[in-house]
């Protein structure tokens, strides 16, 4: 299994054990814009990420696993401490990898920037499994209507928050231009109540329940998910949440590496089961082969 550096962020799979699993059922929680929300205000260290779209700027890990260590308070009791000491990428029904940008992440947002900007402006949009959130928070950029879905809460609050908020109205007015460079940066969450979004943590299964009653005007046009594919054992949960949430002409978008060794899960895997739920179209739309094969997916059922 990776192990985690404080320095630069590793370009591996999410999980590389023979015995991954998928995670345990755990309740879906909408994240309310209350007051504990809206009036912190945060320093953070922030980062360049280069795209297709321009420079998009996340969290520095390392700031992150800072708090992580220096924290009491996280919503499940500081679990996600034992990810820096374990340095691991990879414990089921804790952590799902989303301190980390992932490199298909980024690969999907290369896609989304190449598609006419009307495909996006107006849209409903959910990302899930969203961690570092590049490809959502791109979509806000492009005036859609975008929801977070991670299965760790703490996740959302110490990594897609402050993300969401660096790329729209907290962004530096001089962000750095090079990868290598960090900056630093003052976060006033009381701006989110402005941002079009909402933040949903728990498991697939639990928030299907949640958003089954969703009339059909309020599903999602676009669905969003990147790197969540690497175990089998969530592919039928992740399929229902998505069949029970878009719309009858919206699409979903997949980025995953085609093969994630050690792990049970893989592209075609999933795709064997995208078509045994009756999908009307399955295209891949995006390829990279640097390193191992990656692939950006579009579907359509």
């Amino acid at each position: 299994m990776f192990l985690f550096s404080f320095g630069q962020e590793s370009e591996t799979s999410p999980a590389a054990e023979d015995n991954a699993v998928s995670s345990p059922l755990a309740p879906c929680r909408h994240i309310a814009l209350d007051a504990d929300l809206l009036e912190k205000h945060i320093q953070v260290i922030g980062e360049v990420v280069p795209t297709m779209a321009g420079s998009l700027l996340k969290r520095n890990v390392a700031d992150i696993k800072f708090e992580i260590a220096e924290t009491d308070d996280l919503e499940d009791g500081n679990l996600l401490a034992n990810v820096v000491v374990s340095q691991t990428d990879l414990i089921p029904g804790v952590y799902e990898g989303g301190l980390k940008t992932w490199e298909c992440a980024v690969d999907l947002v290369n896609y989304l920037a190449s598609l006419d900007p009307a495909e996006l402006h107006g849209k409903r949009v959910i990302e899930l499994g969203c961690g570092s959130s590049l490809p959502g928070i791109f979509c806000l950029t492009q005036d859609a209507v975008v929801d977070f879905q991670d299965y760790n809460e703490d996740v959302l609050r110490l990594v897609t928050i402050p993300n969401v908020l660096l790329n729209t109205t907290q962004r530096p007015s001089n962000p750095p231009t090079h990868t290598s460079v960090t900056f630093d940066a003052e976060l006033d969450f009381s701006t989110l109540s402005n941002i079009p979004s909402r933040f949903w943590a728990g498991d697939w299964g639990s928030l299907k329940e949640t958003l089954a009653t969703l009339a059909e005007d309020d599903k999602y046009d676009i669905v969003l998910t990147s790197e969540t594919i690497y175990a089998s054992e969530s592919h039928a949960r992740l399929l229902d949440l998505i069949q029970a949430t878009l719309k009858t002409d919206g699409v979903l978008f997949v980025a995953a590496k085609t093969t994630y060794f050690g792990c049970s899960g893989s592209l075609p895997t999933f795709l064997h089961l995208v078509r045994q739920r009756g999908a009307r179209e399955i295209g891949t739309v995006w390829v990279e082969t640097q390193s191992v094969r990656r692939e950006v997916v579009r579907i359509r059922f």
